[in-house]
């Protein structure tokens, strides 16, 4: 049975799962990441030989991160199983997809993931403009609440507003892909669907009303402008239209105004132009930042702890913070993903993790430079750069949903830029 199940690789279907899980709710998404860890367990006893090719020195660096932290947890909190689990299996996410690649050619697999990708799009999109329209989705989740009017959920369930998130990044390689992989003998014709699904795929965040991840989809075709020259008049003129499209949208739905031209501050409640006097560090997010860099003063080795933050910060030490929001200042983590590695992990675990980003980085450039038609590693690297911008707002990076999509993307272009650098080496894969 185990021999069939390394031999089909059958734990394959646990990846082109992953996108699905997501939206069907938090604890599917666990089951899935405990399946792929004992997968890579399972692997490792029965496959040795081949499983230990994959310790390349993203591998490497990724584990010691990991180790560090659960030395870290042990030291703060002691450990559970669940907990054990919970550390690995972003970890357990790479190795995965290492291994598989190290045996198969990964275009196969990509013709497949986004495939499901694709109906994945299709099916929250429609599910958005219903919801948008009716004020529920297609399984009755509504699209309002007391605190955020005309926030949409899409099928992710009341109160939760993360459509817009999901979308940028779960789905953004499938639209590179295909924007970079679409041929059609007439070339208009070519220039008006790839203008079409760039359009379709922006405007499905931005009525999502989630500024961040709108912001660094534009970024993303920014970024894709630059790379890919032959795209450059597509891509432009899309950027144009949706801008237009948006400019119209917000005249119709005073919502969109108020959410992305205003950009009202959730607790002083002035429009940004009028608080001059006051910086971003009076606004709540600014709080929660001030907050962690206290946190990472006085746990600046080894830090608080992971998802420590929502209990450290309503302790009074940090009532002095220089922030009018300072009486708000808590919430379940920083908002920054770097803050938040700084001050739950501590100095040690942040400078192997800019070691791994580091690593991978310059893996991806290098593979530009060689394999600049390579479109499957482009839809990731895009997003990658997208992603590691340091200046913005982001979710927990240990979070079951939030963390598990930003891995996802960790891990993928971490094992293409394996897969690449093999081939290119002239390796024999057993």
């Amino acid at each position: 049975m185990l021999k069939k199940f390394i031999i089909n690789d059958y734990y394959i279907f646990l990846i082109y799962f992953l996108p699905i899980s997501f939206i069907i709710g938090q604890s599917v998404v666990s089951i899935n990441f405990f399946l792929i860890t004992l997968s890579v367990l399972i692997l490792f006893i029965f496959d040795y030989s081949n499983f230990k090719k994959i310790f390349d020195l993203d591998s490497k660096l990724l584990s010691v991160f990991f180790f560090f932290i659960f030395i870290i947890q042990v030291i703060n909190y002691g450990i559970t199983g669940f907990k054990i689990f919970s550390l690995v299996r972003f970890l357990a996410l790479t190795f995965l997809l290492k291994y598989f690649f190290l045996k198969k050619n990964f275009d196969i697999f990509f013709k497949n993931y986004f495939k499901i990708l694709f109906f994945v799009f299709l099916f929250i999109f429609l599910d958005l403009i219903y919801q948008k329209i009716t004020g529920v989705d297609f399984f009755g989740f509504k699209s309002t609440d007391a605190g955020n009017i005309n926030r949409l959920t899409g099928p992710f369930g009341n109160n939760e507003y993360i459509p817009g998130s999901y979308i940028f990044h779960v789905l953004m390689p499938f639209v590179i892909y295909f924007i970079c992989n679409f041929s059609c003998k007439k070339l208009f014709l070519r220039f008006l669907i790839i203008t079409f699904v760039s359009n379709l795929f922006l405007l499905s965040i931005f009525i999502t009303g989630e500024r961040t991840s709108f912001l660094l989809a534009i970024l993303s075709f920014i970024l894709l402008i630059l790379i890919k020259k032959n795209l450059r008049l597509e891509l432009i003129f899309s950027l144009f239209i949706v801008f237009i499209l948006i400019f119209f949208i917000s005249k119709k739905d005073s919502y969109y105004k108020d959410r992305y031209f205003i950009f009202k501050d959730t607790v002083i409640g002035k429009e940004i132009n009028s608080y001059e006097k006051d910086s971003f560090f009076d606004s709540q997010w600014g709080a929660h930042y001030l907050t962690s860099v206290e946190i990472i003063k006085r746990n600046f080795l080894f830090g608080s702890g992971v998802r420590s933050f929502r209990v450290e910060c309503g302790k009074e030490i940090y009532n002095h913070i220089n922030s009018k929001s300072k009486d708000i200042r808590c919430s379940t983590h920083p908002h920054n993903f770097y803050l938040e590695i700084l001050s739950e992990t501590g100095i040690f675990c942040f400078i192997i993790f800019m070691l791994y980003l580091f690593n991978n980085l310059i893996n991806s450039l290098k593979n530009l430079f060689y394999e600049r038609e390579l479109i499957i590693f482009l839809c990731f690297f895009v997003l990658f750069l997208s992603l590691i911008w340091p200046i913005r707002a982001t979710g927990s990076i240990f979070s079951n949903f939030g963390g598990s999509m930003m891995w996802l993307n960790f891990a993928f272009l971490s094992s293409i830029n394996f897969k690449i650098i093999r081939l290119n080496k002239k390796i024999i894969l057993s």
